[in-house]
């Protein structure tokens, strides 16, 4: 294609590249935008008219080519941007990941909190109740919950809510009695039945909700992964697997004519369950 020597004046087009904008690591945007002003383009369509249709039409072609191969430098350039946009993606993640601060908790021992309420929690599991009397009677009505105890997530400074309803295992809203002592009483008993989540510092985190324990998704240092459970058919398969050939009873053939019907036996009596041996009162931990 010929160079156009175009006149020495003001252009005949405007850009609008309003749309540029960089944000390291997520976005690069190149919005160019030509407008064709013809309060400017006198000088340079005189330039031109006097060609003929088919040397005008040449030209255009040419430059719509020119055009293309420099549109394909910058889908070039912009690979080389991506490339290096994801190495800063990554280190910025990375980081957020080592500044997740570490979780507080009572080191499984029951302490009183702000608002009257207590508390027991380690790394991964929290439990916390709270009386309120009702005015003017000796009732008090119980409010308590057991929840995971949730790492801090990147942007969320009010990691506790973090996940919704979702950390909930447990709870138990406003719940009446009588008298703090019955109150007490149920705390104690919904306390002994989960005792076992708070006898180490650090227990396993059950895979079903192993996000809420991971930052961009890597699992934080300190935390570990119960084993999956395994299904009713693996467990059955384990246990045949185990069998030895002797110790799988042989089929029993089948009889040659059909036996007669037994005979119905008289109706048995249903046997009334023995009375459980009373035990001592459990050392689960003290619950104030």
């Amino acid at each position: 294609m010929p160079e156009i020597t175009l006149p020495d004046v003001d252009p005949f087009f405007k850009v609008n590249d309003w749309g540029d904008a960089l944000t390291t690591g997520e976005t690069l945007k190149m919005v160019h935008t030509l407008w064709f002003s013809e309060y400017n383009a006198s000088p340079f369509m005189a330039f031109l008219t006097d060609k003929p249709t088919e040397e005008l039409q040449e030209m255009l072609k040419s430059s719509e080519a020119a055009e293309k191969s420099i549109f394909d430098k910058l889908k070039a350039a912009a690979s080389e941007w991506e490339a290096q946009a994801a190495q800063t993606l990554l280190l910025e993640k990375v980081l957020e990941y080592v500044r997740t601060p570490e979780v507080s908790h009572t080191s499984n021992e029951w302490k009183q909190i702000q608002g009257g309420a207590w508390e027991i929690s380690n790394r991964v599991y929290q439990m916390r109740y709270v009386f309120v009397p009702v005015p003017q009677s000796k009732a008090v009505r119980v409010t308590w919950g057991i929840v995971y105890n949730t790492p801090q997530q990147p942007e969320n400074s009010r990691y506790t809510h973090s996940w919704g309803d979702s950390r909930y295992i447990a709870r138990q809203d406003k719940k009446p009695y009588d008298s703090a002592e019955a109150a007490q009483r149920y705390i104690q008993g919904r306390f002994n039945l989960y005792a076992h989540l708070f006898t180490e510092l650090s227990p396993p985190v059950p895979n079903d909700c192993k996000r809420m324990f991971m930052v961009n998704g890597h699992l934080l240092p300190g935390y570990t992964l119960a084993p999956p459970e395994r299904t009713k058919e693996e467990a059955v398969k384990d246990l045949l697997d185990c069998l030895e050939d002797g110790d799988v009873a042989p089929p029993t053939p089948e009889p040659d004519t059909p036996s007669a019907p037994k005979q119905k036996s008289a109706a048995v009596k249903p046997v009334q369950p023995a009375a459980k041996k009373k035990s001592g009162p459990k050392k689960s931990g003290p619950v104030r």
